[in-house]
């Protein structure tokens, strides 16, 4: 009973990523989060820690969107996002330092294994229970289990899972993909899992989701049928290849209709960008707008895209900046985990078409976490051992 309450700050944001997701404001998350980041350092002060490429840049990153807050404070400040707007860059330099941790510590399997398991398990709790309530909404310290969802078709629901917003449930699932390929080894396993993981995000009504944990899904089962399947390839190939030919203008209008069947949602995304880039382009093309303000549409600039938000923080020096961060975290989980890291890594790129991952702190810390750990040696080591 008391192993349950027992603190470890190695699986604090995985043992109670539920408890925190319900707290309310997002700078008491702020301040849990950094106190466990210390006492995690603490605790593994003997470890041998070492600032790779990756980090640096990151680093480097971070620092320029905090220069781009101070230089845009100049032009024009809202007071109303100021504190956002300021601890946006210490919270990417928090998470890359969790990244770091993660990527030299030893870590308990099975007590990282139970804590993962615990979060899938209450997130696809939470899928039953939407699809059990068939429309009917449940309130729970003012999270709601059900949202609606307004369609060229008509009005729908979809699931919110007691979350800050709808795709907020995919967010956390693509972001912790990783974890389930360092923890399972068995590629059917891995792929039995990730069918699992498609439920709350197809009812979650996320389009890019789908799609991105579609393709990632698809690339796994196509290398598994590899080797003395190849044929089937073959056989796969061949056959979509007809479907295409013989049922092309079908298909792309059943693609259109997906792509626009949210009413007024793809407008809106192509406004925010269009005055997110005007925004920059206006003020500070090289080093970005670091400061928050509504659009026209009354959403934050810089939102629903990670390459339009990456720009509009940052300028073209920063985006340039982070994509080669991001290129060495690739090499980096290349080499220990092989195309499987590509496959993901595609999934990832797609996803960030449509979406974000650090307007929610506890999700750009699971992130960089669930990626130390996947690239972490003595870990994957350990589970080989295990499974031999």
């Amino acid at each position: 009973m008391f192993k349950l309450f027992k603190y470890d700050p190695e699986y604090f944001i995985f043992k109670y990523f539920w408890l925190i997701i319900f707290i309310p404001e997002q700078k008491y998350v702020f301040l849990l989060i950094f106190m466990n980041l210390i006492l995690f350092h603490i605790k593994f002060l003997k470890t041998k820690l070492i600032l790779k490429n990756e980090i640096l840049l990151f680093l480097l990153w971070s620092i320029l969107c905090f220069v781009s807050v101070v230089t845009s404070m100049f032009v024009e400040i809202n007071f109303e996002r100021l504190f956002a707007d300021f601890t946006a860059p210490i919270i990417w330099i928090i998470a890359i330092m969790y990244y770091n941790l993660y990527s030299f510590i030893n870590i308990d399997y099975k007590k990282l294994k139970n804590s993962i398991f615990f979060s899938f398990l209450v997130l696809l709790g939470i899928s039953a229970l939407y699809i059990i309530q068939n429309g009917k909404d449940i309130v729970f310290l003012d999270r709601h289990l059900i949202g609606l969802d307004y369609l060229i078709t008509g009005v729908n629901t979809r699931l919110v899972g007691f979350m800050n917003y709808p795709t907020l449930n995919t967010t956390t699932i693509i972001v912790s993909i990783p974890l389930i390929f360092a923890l399972i080894k068995n590629k059917m396993q891995q792929f039995f899992f990730l069918c699992l993981a498609f439920i709350p995000i197809y009812l979650s009504g996320s389009r890019i989701g789908s799609l991105s944990l579609a393709i990632l899904i698809i690339c796994l089962l196509w290398r598994y049928i590899g080797g003395k399947f190849a044929w089937i390839k073959k056989l796969i190939v061949i056959f979509v290849i007809l479907l295409i030919i013989l049922n092309t203008e079908l298909l792309y209008h059943e693609i259109l209709a997906v792509y626009n069947s949210r009413e007024s949602s793809n407008e809106a995304r192509f406004i925010i960008y269009q005055e997110s880039i005007d925004k920059v382009l206006e003020n500070n093309i090289l080093f970005g707008y670091g400061i928050s303000e509504y659009s026209v549409t009354g959403t934050w600039l810089g939102s629903h895209s990670g390459y339009i938000s990456f720009f509009y923080k940052s300028g073209i020096v920063g985006l340039i900046l982070l994509m080669f961060s991001f290129f060495y975290v690739i090499k980096k989980s290349y080499g220990v985990n092989g195309e499987t890291a590509l496959f993901y890594f595609t999934s990832l790129a797609i996803f960030f078409i449509y979406e974000t991952i650090d307007p929610i702190i506890i999700i750009l810390v699971l992130f960089f976490s669930s990626i130390g750990i996947w690239n972490n040696i003595n870990f994957k080591k350990d589970m080989e051992t295990k499974n031999e």
